[in-house]
């Protein structure tokens, strides 16, 4: 604990003394081929799904600048998906949803009105599956880690204000679970995603 206040001068003393805190949405192009096996087995109506299937994503990240060309924070991303079978025998539904913290870090392109970020980050990453028929329901909770590999640009719209795209790459060991004694199904994910959203850069105060 004694050394907490000589840390917290020399991050003061090298920062660049720049925030910025993104918001943004977008759409994740996902492959779990333990679950596809399960959908593909039990939710098929037609043709096979792909390997990859498409997701809704979410994502909020705040971040801050050491210097010109470094950054460091915290991102939190969701992702959620769901399947539909409808049969003589009623309808089945199945979701699921990833909850997806990380400890991100970047380095920096800056010029006049705009900055590039490159980097990655790994975190925790928490996951939910439920299953709906037309006889009962069943939820699933498990837990893992991942890592991503980011690309981010941001353009001056004014005020301090930047629009913002972003392309993301992860690699999530999400656990797994049993539907059956003798069938577990892994929730391991790959997915590139794509995203917009806005970015608000500010300056600290500065003693």
């Amino acid at each position: 604990m004694k050394y907490i206040p000589l840390i917290l001068f020399l991050v003061t003393g090298i920062s660049y003394g720049q925030i910025d805190i993104r918001g943004s949405m977008g759409i994740n192009f996902i492959s779990t081929p333990s679950l596809r096996d399960y959908l593909n087995q039990n939710y098929r109506t037609d043709a096979e799904y792909s390997t990859f299937n498409s997701a809704i994503g979410f994502s909020g990240e705040i971040n801050y600048y050491f210097s010109e060309s470094f950054a460091a924070g915290v991102e939190l991303a969701y992702i959620y998906n769901s399947f539909t079978h409808i049969s003589v025998l009623g309808k089945r539904e199945l979701t699921y949803d990833f909850i997806m913290p990380s400890i991100t870090a970047y380095y920096l392109v800056t010029g006049t009105g705009y900055n590039f970020k490159f980097g990655g980050g790994a975190g925790i990453r928490l996951s939910g599956v439920e299953e709906n028929t037309s006889f009962n329901s069943r939820s699933y909770n498990t837990s893992g880690m991942g890592f991503l590999l980011k690309a981010d640009g941001n353009t001056l719209l004014g005020g301090g204000v930047f629009a913002n795209i972003g392309i993301d790459l992860r690699y999530d060991m999400n656990g797994k679970y049993n539907i059956a004694p003798d069938h577990e199904i892994k929730l391991d994910a790959v997915s590139l995603g794509i995203r917009l959203g806005l970015t608000y850069i500010f300056e600290t105060e500065e003693d």
